[in-house]
């Protein structure tokens, strides 16, 4: 399953919505313009999409990771998605980063071009042409190999020998909107919880763990929680 995730309850709950929202887990930048693009100002809006704006999340996602962004609708020109791995969740020239974006037309078929950047610098690039634009894009960092996806195809593929040890990773996007809830993080080696189901990953080391209500006077809203006059603590079972 996806990194990212949303307890629908307490997303539509107004005292709850403000940490439960689906941006609550992201540090949201201004996007850095390429050479000879003016800087646009960022926006965002209640469904959670995000324009003109780099975007980090929270986790630290180390080793291998695959990142997956969902297009609402094809690129149209002057538009630009990027996504970023192993960076240091501030400047997208920390890590590696895959752009897209759609090139002035110049046959019947839309073209499209794709580079990837190693702390900045590009190190492989692929051009093809499609004519509705690929409606995802896919980023896999598999230890030294990077891959790249568009529309389900594989783009390109490059191998470093000094592989990067950032431990972020987000997308860009400039001129189109682009929603964080389309946007899907999978690792192996992060683990998210939302206590939607019973807590089984979890062994009790101290206090009495249970669920318990917010308001005695309306039981929908529930927790997991723990109490106790020493250390209250859970251990995840497989840390």
């Amino acid at each position: 399953e996806p990194l990212h995730s949303v307890h629908e309850v307490f997303s539509k709950e107004i005292s709850m919505e403000v940490w439960s929202d689906a941006l609550s887990d992201w540090r949201i930048l201004p996007d850095a313009p390429a050479a000879g693009e003016p800087q646009q100002p960022v926006t965002s809006d209640a469904s959670g999409a995000v324009r003109n704006g780099a975007c980090w999340h929270r986790a630290a996602v180390v080793g291998d990771v695959r990142l997956e962004m969902k297009l609402a609708k094809p690129l149209a020109a002057g538009e630009r998605v990027s996504l970023l791995v192993a960076g240091d969740g501030a400047s997208a020239a920390s890590g590696y980063e895959l752009a897209v974006s759609r090139e002035p037309a110049e046959g019947p078929e839309p073209a499209f071009a794709m580079e990837l950047k190693r702390a900045g610098g590009k190190v492989a690039e692929s051009r093809f042409s499609w004519p509705s634009g690929p409606e995802s894009i896919c980023l896999v960092r598999s230890a030294a190999m990077v891959t790249a996806e568009a529309g389900g195809r594989e783009r390109l593929r490059w191998i470093d020998q000094q592989p990067l040890a950032g431990e972020r990773v987000g997308f860009a996007t400039r001129g189109c909107p682009v929603r964080v809830t389309d946007f899907n993080i999978y690792s192996r080696n992060v683990l998210s919880y939302t206590f939607q189901e019973a807590p089984t990953d979890w062994r009790v080391a101290g206090g009495v763990w249970e669920v318990t209500n917010r308001w005695e006077c309306d039981p929908r809203w529930s927790f997991f929680s723990g109490r106790g006059d020493g250390n209250v603590v859970l251990w995840n079972k497989r840390g």
